[in-house]
């Protein structure tokens, strides 16, 4: 049992002990599984922080284990209060990052060219903080799986550079494919920006895409985690393939859910406690343990991209800079 996340007692305490361990616990029988999470942003971190260190999955040898964990580095990020000897942060290889208020030199950051090149590095049972990159180009397959669904407008795919979050459609594509068979869960925060409810034609046909794709990732044992505000902030097609939903304070409750809250059905609980609901299992109330959020807060500064990549020593030499400062008071 996750002693991080815990069922609050009397309040249907078995449904909410087997959620959290299928949550949490994945097996080849299973599968993996995609869980939705609203709430308000300190909340929904702490919870998402305590999972990305607590997931595990059965190996080949029906042993339990680490689970390899990918999670989504962004502008503001938190990953200096995960464990170092079980992290790795990586940026791609022609982008220069600057992260103020990191103060840690024991982080290992590596640098990737290519999803094949990413996937060979990962931390395996560790916990992985991607950096998408900073430009983005849509790639000939994006393209292609556009034009399958009946596209044939080119003035589609005119735009040559889009966002550059949508590079995690073709990554996660890429696992799909080319993966092992050992689970791996990946965390996006802030998912309404890879899911937006209003969408530009290429965004609204990728969404469309990748909702067929979430069905075939739990059949190759990969997990997803995607985070935002309200369940109203992402495209209302990916629902039906989610079966699992975290409703955190200042989040609402949908009218088909069977928790039951009057008016305007905000939740209001207890910090840290939440709602946690399956189509199949019902619903619970759970609390996560808490953890310092400001005192790790990170931003990302683009220093520069389709540079020499020089990320990690940029961190090094602004952690002895800031070393230097402070013996010098």
């Amino acid at each position: 049992m996750n002693k991080y996340i815990i069922p609050i007692k009397g309040s249907k305490e078995s449904i909410g002990k087997k959620i959290i361990k299928r949550i949490t616990t994945h097996d080849n029988f299973y599968g993996g599984l995609h869980v939705r999470i609203y709430g308000n942003p300190d909340e929904r971190l702490t919870l998402i922080q305590s999972l990305c260190q607590n997931m595990y999955s059965h190996n080949d040898k029906h042993e339990v284990v680490p689970e390899t964990v990918i999670f989504r580095g962004s502008n503001i990020s938190y990953w200096a209060s995960f464990p170092t000897e079980r992290t790795r942060i990586f940026v791609y290889n022609t982008d220069t990052l600057l992260f103020k208020n990191y103060n840690n030199t024991s982080h290992q950051i590596i640098l990737y060219k290519n999803n094949k090149d990413l996937y060979s590095k990962l931390l395996r049972g560790g916990i992985n903080v991607i950096y998408e990159p900073t430009t983005y180009t849509l790639t000939d397959r994006l393209k292609e799986m556009i034009r399958m669904r009946g596209v044939t407008k080119n003035d589609l795919f005119k735009n040559i550079t889009i966002d550059s979050i949508i590079w995690w459609f073709e990554f996660i594509d890429w696992l799909r494919i080319n993966k092992s068979l050992d689970h791996i869960s990946i965390f996006i925060n802030e998912s309404d920006q890879l899911l937006p409810v209003s969408s530009s034609d290429v965004q609204w046909h990728l969404n469309l895409w990748f909702k067929d794709v979430m069905r075939t990732l739990r059949k190759r044992n990969i997990s997803l985690f995607l985070a935002c505000r309200e369940y109203t902030d992402i495209d209302s097609r990916m629902k039906p393939k989610i079966t699992c939903a975290i409703y955190m304070n200042g989040s609402y409750i949908p009218s088909e859910s069977d928790i039951r809250l009057r008016p305007p059905r905000i939740v209001n609980l207890p910090k840290y406690e939440f709602y946690i609901e399956t189509s199949y299992e019902g619903y619970s109330i759970c609390k996560v343990n808490p953890v310092k959020l400001e005192s790790n807060k990170i931003t990302t500064i683009v220093i520069g991209s389709k540079g020499n990549g020089k990320s990690s020593q940029l961190i090094k030499d602004q952690v002895r800079l800031s070393k230097n400062n402070e013996d010098a008071k």
